[in-house]
């Protein structure tokens, strides 16, 4: 099912600074484009709660990929910010499931996305 699809969204939730890194490290790795918005992550912290610090800031970070650079950029991504530290951020990776009809012109995408609905349990 999934092995036909040829890109993949790599959505990255990132610190404000972290995102920051990953804006240069993206320009270096040729990457354009994206969607990037302003989330809020809570604190799991004693002392952050007890100075009334509940959340902090995320920015959720989405980029569309070639499914063959996925593995490729989301383990650089990983070793560059740090993604394996507690509180650097965390990524992961999902299909593209309408892109390819979208990008090669096939109509009818709401009937290929009505057709789909049973096949995962979540979608993006």
């Amino acid at each position: 099912m999934t092995s036909e699809y040829e890109f993949q969204i790599i959505t990255l939730i990132l610190s404000e600074q972290q995102c920051h890194r990953f804006s240069r490290i993206a320009r270096d790795k040729d990457i354009h484009g994206g969607t990037a918005i302003i989330g809020k992550g809570t604190v799991n912290s004693a002392t952050l709660n007890l100075f009334g610090i509940k959340s902090q800031r995320r920015e959720i970070v989405s980029i569309m990929v070639e499914k063959e650079r996925a593995k490729e950029l989301l383990d650089y991504f990983a070793e560059e910010l740090q993604l394996n530290e507690p509180g650097h951020g965390i990524a992961y990776v999902t299909y593209a499931t309408l892109a390819e009809q979208i990008i090669n012109g096939k109509q009818d995408t709401l009937n290929i996305a009505q057709n789909m609905e049973g096949d995962s349990m979540y979608k993006k």
